[in-house]
């Protein structure tokens, strides 16, 4: 899959790309910050071919600007097999 998430700044500010945080909420959570790193940008993340595992899953993404606002967002991924 295409995996594709915009980061939008507001007030001038720029998005801090290495403050970002990626996190697969399960129990316990899986910090997959590693994983996502290479594919992260000032703009969003863009990840061209993933494979995930059928099932729901719940992730959630933090990131901070240059002005040290943080901004976070939790989205579930239903994949189907």
């Amino acid at each position: 899959m295409h995996f594709q998430l915009k980061f939008v700044s507001y007030g001038g500010a720029k998005i801090d790309s290495d403050s970002i945080k990626f996190t697969y909420l399960k129990t316990p959570s899986v910090d997959l910050t590693d994983r996502v790193r290479p594919f992260v940008q000032a703009t969003g993340i863009d990840i061209p071919d993933t494979q995930l595992p059928a099932g729901d899953h719940m992730l959630r993404v933090d990131i901070k600007d240059s002005d040290g606002r943080v901004g976070s967002t939790i989205f579930f991924l239903k994949v189907t097999p």
